[in-house]
């Protein structure tokens, strides 16, 4: 209990509350940055795998090319057959990943949109053909040889406006970030030395309080003092000449010649 009772008298004076609330801001102000910083890294990672993916693409195509002509050679080769259909999965679940996270008003959207998706589409309609068996792969061979044609610049284009958004974006959101945390840090130190000067105010308020109770209570003595020495001085002037005479001990009056 008194251990209970001392840590409240210890956290009831002035000083510490105002250094708690001044760590309490600093950890805020931390907080807050940490966020817009982490926030910015994820949007970085997003960009970084958007590119990494386009780079994977081209990469699939080509090897889905090459199995197609294997197949167009030989369409028995099961293990052209078994590579095709996992390259397929892949290069179709990496389009998805790149339609998901694309955003409005971009160029690099435009050309997947616009240029890129259309031609994937196709692209993957003939090679699941044939991987069904219902097209062999010599006659699809020519259609899919144009459509990589075609594609391989297109995403070579599309993968280099992404590197080009992405220097763009981190320029502009550095130059946010920064201003974002000198107004957090200056919002955060002012509320500190707002709240130190506040404690010194009101030090000196109660200071200067105290201290014009006491030249009060000085002032009254002296008035008091004053008094007293003006009534003797008068008391030893009717003493002179006579009269009714106080004694300022005993508050008796007699009379003196």
């Amino acid at each position: 209990m008194n251990t209970v009772s001392r840590i409240s008298q210890i956290f009831s004076t002035r000083f510490v509350r105002v250094v708690v609330i001044s760590f309490s801001l600093l950890m805020t102000g931390a907080v807050l940055c940490h966020y817009f910083t982490s926030n910015l890294k994820q949007l970085a990672n997003a960009r970084f795998e958007q590119i990494h993916s386009v780079g994977s693409q081209q990469v699939i195509l080509q090897r889905m090319t090459k199995d197609i002509i294997r197949l167009a050679k030989d369409s028995e080769n099961e293990s052209s057959y078994s590579q095709l259909d996992a390259d397929l999965t892949r290069f179709i679940q990496q389009q998805q990943v790149l339609l998901n996270s694309t955003l409005p008003g971009k160029t690099s959207t435009e050309i997947l949109n616009r240029q890129i998706s259309p031609l994937i589409l196709e692209l993957t309609q003939n090679i699941s053909q044939v991987l069904s068996g219902s097209q062999p792969a010599a006659s699809r061979l020519s259609s899919i040889l144009i459509k990589e044609k075609r594609l391989i610049p297109l995403l070579a284009e599309y993968q280099s406006t992404l590197i080009s958004e992405h220097q763009h974006f981190s320029q502009r959101e550095q130059a946010q970030q920064t201003i974002i945390l000198t107004l957090i840090w200056l919002c955060m130190g002012s509320l500190i030395l707002f709240t130190w000067r506040h404690r010194e105010d009101a030090a000196q308020h109660q200071q200067s309080a105290f201290g014009g109770t006491e030249d009060h209570d000085r002032r009254g003595e002296l008035e008091s003092s004053a008094e007293s020495e003006l009534l003797l001085s008068k008391v030893g002037e009717v003493g002179k000449i006579g009269g009714w005479h106080l004694n300022l001990k005993t508050q008796e009056l007699f009379w003196t010649a």
